[in-house]
């Protein structure tokens, strides 16, 4: 390459400012290009020999300068005389490779031949087929010798915009695309080569498309990364080449500021850009460039982002405003968490930014005016809504402070609302709840900061009306609460006051009291002062008549001694004759406790056989007949030996072999989409009601399992509450506009709506003669409606959202559980409270009755206490689950309770002893939701979330002998010998489980060994 110092006198050149800043030198700027000495020549021996070489380079490290200022400029010159003979078409794929392809080539061409060759032509010729850029460019030639150098920059641009254009070109465009560059070198008659830069990162991106892979691996050129000696010629050249001077001191301090970092070449040429500024501003030629020029300007670590905020300071406020959206829109953090780019469309952006198009360019421009570069494409180029923005290097990212805070501040932004958006999706499908403080506090500073809209949201989770809806629905069901917790406040305040005041009339009255008993005092002494000399009186006669009675007691006493001598001797003789038939007694006594001790270890034996015989069984995989003889054997053992009547280890075994048999004893029940929310008895029968996430009604038949459920009801609102009335005529259930729906059960009459609530309807209770509905709700409010006026009567107001509400077998009393703890204990012939409690620990999630005095209170905590209505004292208290107890039942017919829990357990508890372990059925497939005994107490039915196969409605035997009773009609054979041996035990006589003539299949006795 010729020498650039050798040629024109040098105080001759007038050049505005030597070094580029961000953006890469242009060909016209290659005598100032310096640094990469010997490398332009390597890259053109590839591009001869293979008519291809790919440049590829860390990001900053100089690729297209390399190629436009000397790879280009040396090819021109090895040709010689023949300069002329190379044409030069260079493009960006951008966003539409194609279309930039049709714009190079319409770009070059001839005047006089632009009339017959414009871009609707030449779009159609490369698209006619794959060498169809090959047919283009030979139209552009006007001397058949004439050879084409086609440069592709910044190919990496064909890979990065696919990854952030959702609705772009296709694939098919990219290999479309690529084929043609492909079929252009391969053909050997075309003049045509081609020279592509890329980013290393993406280098392993081109394996998908095989031409272009091999066409890579035949001729390619790794930029390398630049020593010092590299760099010193980076700074100098251009500076000595411009006609002026720097201090050795700066350019060592430059050199030493890069370190070790392969991207800083951009970060260099920017640094030198403002020194040259600032030197230049100083009006003193003969001076060279100094430290002080340097330092003035920030130095490297500081100086991009110092010209960065001289520009965001150009714009006014509402400029201000869109440069930080622009910004945040067009970079993102990375898998790395480190800021990265993210080109965007003008019109997206502008979309985002909430302004026109013209806001948004008059911004763009002064990040994009001479001696800026910050953003892409260049000032020459005319921006379009189309137009793809993006950041001219990713250095700007980690050196600008205020967009390093845009960055974590978008990041902080995209966080909250992928995270309300999935709750939002959650509260529809009624897993989850409304927003809460302090959630809802920084839900609304995020809406209220960023000002979210449908363009930006739909980038990360396209449900964004769905999640603004919920968030709007948190706050206005907040701000009620609020408001009623104010005017509860207002009202205790009231209350307080009026308290004062007859407190103050109180004390008033007291003093007058005071001075009223002060006088009586007085009169008190004076009284007691003669009553004492009274007493003192009587005290002396009292003493001579004591002397008297003393003489006649010791006369008695002699007396009743000797007759004490007489009983004495009498009594010891009859006393030695107890003594012996005592012994006698008591030998026969342990005579007959240790026979009873001996069957006592023996019943206890077999019961802990029983219950290891119904573990094992539950262990032995695969083994169906095995599994049955282990379970019922268990049973057996614990039945006759009178173990606990319902033992959670019998029931276990049993509970498998019945599930996996497909016994009437477990049965599931499939028809809802989605969770199931409640259950209920039609009274007396065995048909029974659900409802869940789908707005459906459905009843079923407990005989019947299998037959397809009749739809009562359908809506479009989640159905989360439900009950029966006794008489079976009416459902009653909770809508999402705050009313009730009544829905005749017959079907004849209409479904009609009853409002009072102002807000969720929580609990829902008929009363034991139907004729009155209980409503409680979020808004503190337990309503009593009259079914046939359809009027409401308000029972209690609470401060507090009233979670559940029941009511007594016999009619009599209303119970209602708060959020906070409360429970209203109501008489409802009387429509007065009565013992109201405020509990201990905290929200009540469910309350039942067992019978008119007893009840049941299931907390969020998982605790379960048991409660009397006329001794508060009276708590029994019961580790029962582990988060929110969802629902309790009673089960009178075998004196059991039932509770359920959100951790996704059922449990049947002995309620004549709380202290038994429960029988714990955890295969619910997530949370449990809802409970219900059938009226004979022999199944329970529970609802929950249920799996994708929608097993969501589940009902189970609520006692071992259910289970039991048909156990040997399963079972295909006894124990041979060996299995009892083994499984049971040696020294326990062998037995036959089920006798022949009782198994499913007569066979005949199998010996084992």
């Amino acid at each position: 390459m010729k020498d650039k110092m050798s040629e024109k006198n040098r105080s001759t050149r007038k050049i505005s400012n030597p070094f580029p800043g961000l953006r890469p030198f242009r060909q016209e700027e290659s005598d100032l290009f310096f640094g990469r000495e010997g490398q332009s020549e390597e890259v053109l021996i590839k591009l001869k020999a293979n008519r291809f070489v790919t440049v590829i380079g860390a990001s900053g490290s100089g690729k297209s300068s390399l190629v436009f200022c000397g790879v280009v400029p040396g090819l021109c010159v090895s040709e010689g005389k023949e300069k002329d003979s190379w044409q030069v078409l260079s493009m960006k794929p951008g966003i539409n490779p194609l279309g930039n392809m049709v714009k190079m080539i319409a770009g070059n061409t001839p005047s006089e031949m632009k009339q017959g060759l414009d871009s609707s032509i030449i779009e159609g010729i490369i698209r006619k087929d794959e060498k169809g850029i090959i047919n283009a460019v030979n139209k552009l030639k006007v001397k058949k010798n004439i050879k084409t150098l086609i440069v592709i920059d910044q190919f990496e641009e064909l890979f990065r915009y696919s990854e952030t254009e959702k609705s772009g070109r296709k694939k098919e465009d990219n290999r479309y695309f690529m084929n043609l560059l492909v079929n252009s070198v391969a053909d050997h008659d075309s003049g045509i080569s081609v020279i592509m830069t890329m980013r290393s990162d993406y280098i392993g991106e081109c394996a998908h498309f095989r031409g272009l892979t091999e066409l890579i691996n035949s001729s390619n050129y790794l930029v390398p990364q630049m020593n010092e000696d590299d760099y010193r010629k980076v700074i100098t050249g251009p500076v000595e080449y411009a006609g002026a001077k720097i201090e050795d001191d700066v350019v060592e301090l430059l050199i030493s500021d890069i370190g070790g970092r392969t991207d800083q070449l951009p970060v260099l040429q920017h640094a030198l850009m403002r020194t040259w500024e600032n030197w230049k501003s100083m009006n003193l030629p003969d001076k060279p460039i100094s430290l002080a020029d340097y330092n003035a300007i920030g130095k490297m670590s500081e100086a991009m982002s110092k010209h960065a905020d001289e520009a965001f300071k150009e714009l006014d406020n509402r400029g201000k405003e869109i440069c930080e959206t622009l910004f945040r829109t067009i970079t993102e953090k990375g898998p790395d968490n480190k800021g990265i780019r993210h080109p965007t469309r003008l019109k997206i952006i502008a979309d985002i930014a909430r302004c026109s198009e013209p806001e948004l360019i008059k911004v763009i421009d002064t990040f994009r005016s001479s001696g800026r570069s910050f953003v892409t494409p260049g000032e020459d180029v005319a921006l379009k809504e189309n137009t793809v923005i993006d950041i001219s290097h990713e250095s700007l990212i980690r050196v600008w402070e205020s967009l390093e805070q845009w960055v974590d501040k978008e990041a902080e932004s995209e966080k909250m609302y992928l995270k309300l958006s999935d709750t939002a999706a959650m509260f529809q499908e009624g897993k989850s709840t409304l927003l809460r403080p302090p959630d809802l506090h920084l839900a609304l500073s995020w809406r209220s900061e960023n000002k979210p809209t449908l363009t930006w949201a739909e980038r990360l989770n396209p449900a964004f009306e769905r999640t603004m809806v919920y968030l709007r629905t948190s706050e206005k069901e907040y701000n009620k609460e609020e408001e009623i917790k104010i005017r509860a406040q207002k009202k205790r305040i009231h209350r307080s006051r009026a308290a004062a005041a007859i407190l103050g009339v109180a004390a008033i009255i007291a003093v007058f009291l005071m001075l009223f008993a002060f006088v009586r005092q007085i009169e008190a002494v004076k009284q007691k002062q003669v009553a004492e000399e009274q007493e003192q009186q009587a005290t002396e006669q009292k003493m001579v008549a004591e002397n008297k009675a003393a003489q006649a007691l010791q006369t008695a006493r002699k007396a009743e001694d000797m007759i004490d001598i007489v009983r004495k001797d009498a009594s010891e003789a009859s006393r030695q004759k107890e003594i012996a038939e005592k012994n006698a007694l008591q030998e026969r006594k342990q005579k007959e406790q240790a026979m009873v001790t001996a069957g006592e270890a023996h019943r206890l034996r077999m019961i802990s056989a029983g219950k290891s015989l119904a573990v094992r069984s539950i262990q032995v995989i695969g083994q169906g007949d095995l599994q049955m003889l282990l379970a019922y054997q268990a049973y057996l053992f614990n039945k006759r030996n009178k173990g606990a009547d319902n033992d959670p280890d019998i029931y276990m075994g049993l509970y498998n072999v019945i599930k996996n048999s497909g016994n009437r004893h477990y049965k599931t029940f499939k028809g809802h989409e989605g969770e199931v929310y409640n259950i209920s008895f039609l009274s007396g029968g065995n048909d029974f009601f659900s409802s869940g996430s789908d707005g459906r009604v459905l009843r079923w038949n407990m005989i019947d399992g299998i037959q397809e459920p009749e739809r009562i009801y359908a809506g479009n609102e989640i159905i989360e509450v439900l009950t029966s009335s006794n008489d079976g005529q009416l459902l009653a259930c909770n809508s999402g506009n705050n009313s009730i729906l009544i829905i005749p059960v017959s079907g004849s009459d209409a479904v009609y709506e009853l409002k009072g609530h102002t807000s969720k309807v929580n609990s829902l209770a008929f009363t034991p003669d139907s004729r009155k509905l209980v409503s409680a709700g979020l808004d503190g409010q337990v309503i009593s409606w009259d079914i046939l006026s359809r009027e409401p009567s308000v029972l209690i107001s609470a401060d507090e959202a009233v979670n559940y509400v029941d009511i007594s077998a016999s009619g009599k009393y209303l119970i209602a559980a708060t959020d906070g703890g409360c429970l209203y204990l109501w008489d409802l012939d009387k429509n007065a409270d009565i013992n109201s409690v405020k509990t201990e620990r905290g929200s009540i999630k469910v309350v039942r009755f067992r019978d008119s005095n007893t009840y049941a209170v299931g907390y969020t905590d998982g605790m379960l206490e048991i409660r009397n209505i006329n001794d508060k004292s009276n708590i029994t208290y019961l580790r029962a689950h582990s988060v929110d107890v969802s629902d309790i039942q009673f089960n009178n017919q075998l004196n059991q309770l039932g509770s359920s829990s959100l951790d996704g357990s059922v449990k049947i508890w002995n309620y004549n002893d709380l202290t038994e372990p429960p029988v714990t059925l955890e295969d619910n497939y997530g949370a449990v939701f809802a409970l219900a005994f059938n009226p004979d107490g022999k199944s329970l039915l529970s609802c929950s979330q249920g799996n994708n196969g929608g097993s969501n409605i589940i009902a189970r035997s609520t006692h071992v002998d259910y289970m039991a009773e048909s156990m040997c009609s399963l079972i295909l054979r006894n124990f041979t010998q060996g299995e009892w041996r083994r499984y049971v035990g040696k020294d326990i006589k062998y037995e036959k489980t089920c006798e022949p003539g009782d198994l499913k299949i007569k066979i005949k006795q199998i010996k084992g060994d």
